[in-house]
């Protein structure tokens, strides 16, 4: 037993001398400890204060972040793809000509919004969608999700193209009086 405490005395000695050489800096930076104290003090008054008086303030803040932190969870795979495929592009050699380019192209109508039967219908599932990305192979086009938005173009038997000359000719001629003309009866009328 007390060999070991011969073994440890050398230990024991320098934590001694430590211990001295912090008090004796404790002591000698007594008016920065102070300073430093005293500020500490300030800064938690401060933090009282502000949290205190903002508390209602910041709960609700953090009730309403619950449902966006939730669906950003839920899309985090889609929204790193994402990002990586834009930092893919920043790697990517500079076009000819500065600008972007862009793919345009003009649809025929189709039937026209209808309240409330064509309100819109919130039921897109399947989560994340990710597929290729952020490289989409050459010749190739990621898949498309397809739901259930509550837009139906048929479901007033008009399957094709509907054209609205009156649209057309107030286009080409500027306002018609009176009323809408449909002499073709093409689509609905008016």
């Amino acid at each position: 037993m007390f060999n070991a405490y011969s073994d440890a005395a050398p230990d024991l000695l320098d934590t001694a001398k430590n211990a001295t050489r912090i008090s004796q800096t404790i002591v000698e930076e007594q008016n920065n400890l102070d300073a430093f104290l005293v500020s500490s003090i300030g800064l938690a008054d401060i933090g009282n204060d502000v949290i205190g008086n903002n508390r209602q303030a910041l709960t609700e803040v953090l009730h309403l972040l619950v449902p966006v932190t939730d669906l950003l969870n839920e899309y985090n795979p889609a929204l790193t793809c994402s990002l990586q495929g834009i930092g893919w592009l920043t790697h990517q050699p500079p076009l000819p000509l500065p600008g972007i380019v862009v793919s345009v192209g003009l649809t025929l109508g189709i039937e026209r919004y209808r309240y409330p039967t064509n309100l819109p219908k919130v039921a897109a599932t399947g989560g994340p969608q990710c597929e290729t990305l952020p490289v989409v192979p050459k010749d190739t086009q990621p898949p498309f999700v397809i739901m259930d938005d509550g837009a139906n173009p048929e479901q007033y038997g008009n399957p094709g193209i509907l054209l609205n000359s009156d649209g057309l000719k107030q286009l080409l001629y500027g306002p018609i009086a009176g009323p809408p003309r449909n002499s073709m009866q093409i689509g609905m009328p008016g």
